[in-house]
């Protein structure tokens, strides 16, 4: 007796059981549309911190002013080319972002810059400049100087996860600048004085 449906009950539910799925039928693309959006974006924020890090090892690489950041350093004879902008390019390689293209060419770039004195040394490709940036560095933090850049540029579109260009355009690069004081020359006064025996 109590499963007994009243008259008229039935239509009801078959009506409401139809707009349900109406409803989902309609809000599943908007559902799948964000969806995706809060995935790209969670990719770009993750693409972005790599970048950072990369160009943060970079500039404390180059800050010592032992690495070189160009194909000319007299002042490192014995040291490999581009140290400084190689560091960045294992650490990109290294959390798993593709470095070249289908045709094998490099899709970044590594720039390092001495801010005191113009000089700029770009990776894979560029002129290479008359010094070094970061070997022929010297300290002069008093007035501001012997700043070092290190700027690293990498497409977004190489990485993204979504298909088309709803959320990301092709054209979005992320790039990144840190910027240090060289640490080379700085003099360094160890007190060699032994301290007296501490009062009981």
């Amino acid at each position: 007796m109590l499963l007994r449906s009243l008259p008229g009950q039935q239509p009801t539910l078959r009506r409401s059981g139809i707009a349900i799925v109406e409803t989902a039928i309609l809000l599943l693309p908007l559902f799948i549309f964000t969806l995706f959006g809060v995935w790209e974006l969670g990719r770009l924020i993750q693409t972005h911190q790599i970048v950072s890090n990369a160009s943060r090892e970079g500039a404390r690489q180059a800050s010592t002013g032992q690495r070189t950041s160009s194909t000319i350093h007299p002042e490192l004879p014995f040291n490999a080319d581009y140290e400084v902008q190689k560091s960045v390019e294992n650490y990109l390689r290294n959390a798993g972002l593709p470095l070249v293209n289908s045709g094998g060419a490099k899709i970044f770039t590594v720039r390092v810059q001495n801010v005191s004195k113009s000089l700029i040394s770009d990776y894979p490709t560029g002129t290479p400049p008359p010094q070094d940036p970061v070997s022929s560095s010297v300290q002069d933090i008093n007035n501001g100087k012997d700043v070092l850049q290190v700027t690293v540029t990498y497409p977004y579109s190489m990485v993204r996860w979504s298909p088309g260009q709803f959320f990301v355009p092709n054209s979005r690069v992320i790039s990144v600048t840190t910027q240090w004081y060289s640490l080379k020359d700085i003099p360094i006064v160890v007190d060699t004085n032994i301290p007296a025996t501490p009062i009981p």
